[in-house]
C-alpha cells in the first residue's frame, strides 16, 4: 500500500513541476514569439537585423511593417517640431509631410540637420509626429548616419 502512495507523491510533483515551468518559462516563450512576430532576421547577438527599405513602401505598406526594426534613406530634417524623414529635399522644402516619416529622436541641440541620412529604428504607423501631420514614425532610433548626396 506504500508503494502505491509513493508513486501517487512522485506524479504529483511531476505535475506540479510542470505547471511552475510552464508559468514561470511562458513569458519568456510568449516575449520569443513576440520579437520573432516582428523580426524578419536577427543578428548573432540576437538583436533584430533592421529591414532595408523605401520610404514609399513603407508608407504604402504600413500594417506590415508596424513595429519592425526598419533601415531606411531619405532626406532629413530635424528641428524643434519638425523632425520629418522625407523622399527627396524637394518633399522636405514643400513640407510634404504626408510623404514623409516622424523622426524620434533625441534633442540635438541647437543646429538643425538638413541632408541625406540612413536611419535606423522601429516603425510605428500610429505615431503621426506633431500635430499628426505625418503618414507614421521611426522611433527608437538607434542609428542616423549623414550619406552623400546619391540617388536611392
Amino acid at each position: 500500500m506504500q508503494r502505491g502512495g509513493h508513486a501517487r507523491r512522485r506524479r504529483a510533483r511531476a505535475v506540479i513541476a510542470t505547471g511552475l515551468a510552464a508559468v514561470l518559462l511562458g513569458p519568456a516563450c510568449s516575449l520569443a514569439r513576440e520579437r520573432d512576430r516582428y523580426c524578419r532576421e536577427s543578428t548573432e547577438s540576437g538583436f533584430c537585423r533592421p529591414e532595408r527599405i523605401a520610404i514609399e513602401r513603407l508608407i504604402a505598406r504600413a500594417g506590415a511593417h508596424h513595429g519592425r526594426r526598419v533601415k531606411v534613406r531619405g532626406y532629413a530634417h530635424l528641428a524643434v517640431d519638425n523632425s520629418g524623414l522625407y523622399p527627396t529635399q524637394e518633399d522636405c522644402d514643400e513640407w510634404r509631410s504626408q510623404r514623409g516619416l516622424w523622426l524620434e529622436v533625441p534633442a540635438r541641440g541647437a543646429d538643425p540637420l538638413d541632408r541625406m541620412v540612413e536611419v535606423e529604428g522601429t516603425f510605428d504607423r500610429a505615431n503621426r509626429g506633431h500635430q499628426g501631420h505625418w503618414a507614421g514614425a521611426i522611433t527608437h532610433v538607434f542609428r542616423l548616419k549623414p550619406i552623400a548626396d546619391e540617388p536611392r
